[in-house]
């Protein structure tokens, strides 16, 4: 069932002021990430501001999907799962002081100290630098963090990302799924997986040799040439073996010459913007492998195609535990005048000529984060939401090749209306006449957006 959200369909027509006062952080060069269990009954992963006099100031709030609290309660989620590690597209990074993250590595509470990198984009970045054991079991409480005896040093360990976000490295043939031709393809902003190493060499893997079809499997089959010789090196070096992608022969089931160690599977919410997927992911090898990418294109799996990857989403979660991990990915459709995903169809990484088909939407999403990051956008509705509709936008209009605002101000009624008309609702003169309204200045922050991303709207 494809589900549109009332809320979402007239969000536009809602527009409030925002104008709230704001304590300003103290001047901090050292910062803490931990797990809290918010006044919504979900956990939240914060960031504070340690301050010199020893208070601390919130910097960072990110809500999970994880309840904390009643029947459904599940256990606190390890910051770092919603923190990006990886340096992909991180471009100018400047020193932003230092974090900490306080991590159950091998059984044991560590202290983790990271460089705080601040990217061009303004996106912060977290590098390793210290690792810190307190010798307390992960089965006891984390114990308090302490700056002056963070614990006992120890040698870190880090991986090199596979980055199933840069086109250059997709390339090889890939095994054939049978596409959902009426449903758009869509494009994930943002992914990143520290997975750790939670299987034996000798356990049975999750899918044979024959049935190695994680949704993302085909694509990490054609990441083989151009991404595997710099990450065999940096993965053999911790490792040692088991690397399960080979680059020198795509003739064995196209790259994978063993069953595939590391699975990924996609699954919509049913939404066209904004949080769009689930996102589970599977090590399936003894070693720890860091899954990253940015501006990842997708495309829907017809309806009776993906009962393999189906199978083995289910049996992952029923069997592999702590190996897997989940999370909400968001993401933009890519095709304006195709449906909308239905809530539960499975997606996976298209081939490479179509990432590089679609390579100036990533450069929008880059853009936009670049703009947002700089305080340069101006929402006229809820910050979060205005943020997602005039990414999806500006996705459209250069994709439509809009030239003009009369274009797009006809696009964005004549949609917002099919949205209210599908959940029932009356449609009036004074939405559409609000909509006409705010049409001028979301066409002006789109011709902004897409004339940083380096596709500017001709005569705009």
């Amino acid at each position: 069932m494809r589900r549109i959200s009332l809320a979402a369909a007239l969000l536009v027509i809602a527009v409030t002021a925002h104008a709230q006062d704001k304590k300003t952080p103290c001047a901090s060069n050292v910062f803490h990430a931990y797990s809290e269990c918010a006044k919504d009954g979900f956990w939240h992963v914060v960031t504070d501001a340690i301050c010199s006099d020893g208070t601390r100031d919130r910097v960072g709030d990110i809500a999970t999907d994880q309840s904390c609290s009643g029947a459904n309660a599940k256990k606190a989620p390890q910051p770092k799962t919603h923190l990006r590690t990886d340096q992909i597209q991180c471009n100018s990074p400047i020193d932003a002081g230092s974090q900490w993250i306080q991590e159950c590595i091998s059984g044991i509470w560590h202290n983790v100290k990271y460089d705080r990198l601040q990217c061009a984009d303004g996106s912060i970045r977290l590098k390793q630098r210290e690792l810190y054991s307190t010798n307390v079991p992960c089965d006891q409480a984390c114990p308090a963090l302490n700056l002056t005896t963070p614990g006992t040093l120890t040698s870190p360990v880090s991986l090199p990302p596979i980055d199933l976000g840069e086109p250059a490295s997709w390339s090889g043939p890939e095994r054939p799924v049978a596409r959902d031709t009426n449903t758009q393809l869509m494009i994930i902003d943002l992914l990143d997986f520290n997975l750790p190493a939670t299987r034996s060499a000798s356990a049975e893997p999750l899918l044979s040799p024959s049935r190695a079809l994680g949704v993302l499997a085909d694509a990490w089959r054609s990441l083989a040439h151009a991404a595997a010789p710099s990450f065999a090196r940096g993965f053999a070096a911790h490792a040692g073996h088991d690397l399960w992608i080979d680059p020198g022969d795509a003739a064995i089931l196209q790259g994978v010459t063993r069953a595939a160690r590391v699975h990924a599977y996609l699954t919509s919410l049913g939404t066209s913007t904004g949080e769009a997927f689930d996102v589970t992911v599977v090590n399936d090898s003894p070693s720890p492998v860091h899954l990253a990418g940015d501006g990842v294109v997708v495309e829907p799996i017809k309806k009776g195609s993906d009962k393999e990857q189906r199978g083995g989403l289910q049996k992952a979660m029923a069997t592999r535990g702590a190996s897997v991990m989940t999370s909400k990915a968001n993401a933009y459709c890519l095709e304006f005048k195709l449906n909308p995903p239905d809530q539960g169809s499975m997606f996976h990484v298209v081939d490479a000529a179509t990432q590089r088909k679609y390579s100036a939407a990533r450069d929008i999403l880059h853009a936009s984060r670049q703009l947002q990051a700089s305080n340069q956008l101006q929402p006229d509705s809820d910050p979060q939401d205005y943020y997602h509709a005039i990414r999806q936008w500006a996705i459209w209009v250069e994709e439509q090749h809009f030239t003009t605002r009369a274009q797009y101000a006809q696009a964005f009624v004549e949609r917002t209306k099919k949205n209210v008309v599908a959940v029932k609702q009356q449609w009036t003169k004074e939405m559409e006449d609000t909509l006409n309204q705010l049409a001028p200045h979301r066409w002006d922050e789109i011709v902004m957006i897409l004339r940083v991303a380096g596709h500017p709207v001709p005569g705009a």
